[in-house]
């Protein structure tokens, strides 16, 4: 046990807002193994950074913002979420306590920082767990890792160390483990330490989820008491390696990332612009979102399936291929969607039902339209002279198609002609031999001025 200490004459100064305490103010790196680099120092002398209960001297610690009295976050913090969760005793089921769980972005280094803040309510005399010993972040596999703590008040109990650790107190030697981060302290209402400071982690990632079991709240039996903990959901970063599963939220701030997804939840470009380089499926009942001013590039190829909703009045920009719906399908857009140079924006025609025998995409934004346009016609169409297709709906477009490309051909006799000002497709008839190579290249009236389009 021990209890917090601040001297009297900083403490006072803090109150009066004439003191910022200026120890390390900086994250450290949790070393992997002893003598690597870490804690502050060139060769740390073991994986866990230890801290001292004299905030000047505390390698740990990052100093708040105060006036006034008043504590806010450092100032290199922005706040994107916080959720506070209740929990129970596991043996009892009695109120134990709230835990805070907060996302910042770090604005110096653009990337995703982690918070754990813990209050334990009064002792009834009944409850089993009543002191946390260690608080322990699961989800930082393949992450960047460096890890501090700060106060939002002058009573929170401070981070005794740190660790990328799933060995607890009185659990024998730390054993590295790089999915893992656990923070030791002693959290406590019994005795006089009810409520931590804000304990950190910062990482390289630029994107963050909530996942099952993210923090598990342990009770060591330091005094005595039974070994107790409980397991809570909570956020972790991501680079969207696994994509993003049904019912999942997922927030991105720009970043790139590289794996192919299948997009079944909802993912949301929060700030900046994100880059997929793998290819993307957004399955049916999916969001993907770039909220107004950001966007999200995709580089490899995409497939906006039926039911999948891409919005937040942002820009999409597709450099690797896009499909509408699965064969075929309508889909829509709230935003602004770009058709890259590179791009191929494929689109089937199988009959004369939009949606359903032939695909749509309906823009509420401004459309660039660019690349190469490739038409498939499938299940046995070959054409009708005058049948027409409206492949585009869109507020307003600029831009043109480079060339149109025919992966099967329409029935001998018959060609197409193409209106980009509108985004409608024709069939025309097509008798004569010396209309062939005009028809092949699929030229209509294609504008490069901008366009409107009433939907």
């Amino acid at each position: 046990m021990e209890i917090k200490y601040i001297s009297g004459v900083v403490s006072a100064l803090l109150t009066a807002g004439l003191f910022s305490m200026n120890a390390n103010a900086a994250f450290v790196t949790l070393p992997s193994a002893a003598g690597q680099p870490g804690c502050g120092v060139a060769s740390a002398t073991t994986i866990r950074c230890s801290g001292a209960a004299n905030v000047l001297s505390d390698k740990l610690y990052i100093a708040p913002v105060v006036q006034s009295g008043v504590y806010s976050f450092p100032s290199t913090l922005s706040l994107i979420s916080k959720v506070d969760t209740n929990f129970a005793s596991t043996t009892d089921a009695l109120y134990a306590g709230t835990f805070s769980d907060y996302v910042f972005m770090d604005t110096t280094t653009n990337s995703v920082v982690i918070g754990s803040r813990l209050y334990f309510g009064p002792i009834n005399g009944q409850r089993n767990l009543s002191e946390a010993n260690d608080i322990f972040r699961y989800g930082y596999e393949g992450f960047k890792v460096e890890a501090g703590w700060t106060r939002l008040s002058s009573s929170d109990l401070r981070a005794y160390s740190a660790a990328m650790s799933n060995v607890g107190l009185k659990q024998g030697a730390d054993v590295y483990n790089s999915n893992v981060v656990d923070f030791r302290t002693d959290v406590n209402a019994s005795e006089g330490n009810a409520q931590s400071g804000l304990y950190l982690i910062r990482t390289d990632a630029t994107a963050f989820k909530v996942i099952d079991n993210a923090i598990k709240i342990r009770q060591g039996g330091e005094e005595g008491q039974s070994v107790l903990s409980v397991s809570l959901s909570g956020y972790a970063p991501t680079k969207l390696e696994s994509g993003v599963a049904a019912g999942e939220t997922v927030k991105m701030y720009g970043g790139s990332y590289t794996s192919n997804m299948n997009v079944s939840g909802t993912a949301t470009v929060e700030y900046g612009n994100a880059q997929f380089g793998g290819s993307v499926v957004a399955t049916n009942g999916s969001h993907i979102n770039a909220n107004t001013g950001t966007t999200a590039t995709f580089n490899g190829a995409f497939n906006q399936q039926v039911g999948a909703l891409l919005g937040g009045g942002g820009t999409f920009v597709f450099n690797g291929g896009y499909s509408a719906g699965n064969s075929p399908g309508s889909v829509t857009v709230n935003g602004d969607v770009v058709f890259g140079a590179s791009n191929e924006a494929l689109f089937e025609i199988g009959g004369l039902l939009q949606g359903t025998q032939y695909d749509h995409l309906t823009v509420n934004g401004n459309l660039t339209f660019g690349g190469v346009l490739k038409l498939s016609f499938i299940n046995g169409y070959t054409g009708n002279a005058g049948d027409t297709f409206d492949l585009f709906d869109f507020t307003s477009s600029t831009g043109a198609f480079s060339s149109i490309a025919v992966l099967s051909p329409l029935g001998y006799g018959f060609g197409y002609t193409y209106d980009a000002a509108s985004g409608v497709l024709t069939v025309i008839p097509v008798p004569e031999p010396e209309s062939y190579a005009l028809l092949a290249l699929g030229l209509g009236v294609i504008s490069f001025a901008s366009r409107r389009k009433k939907q």
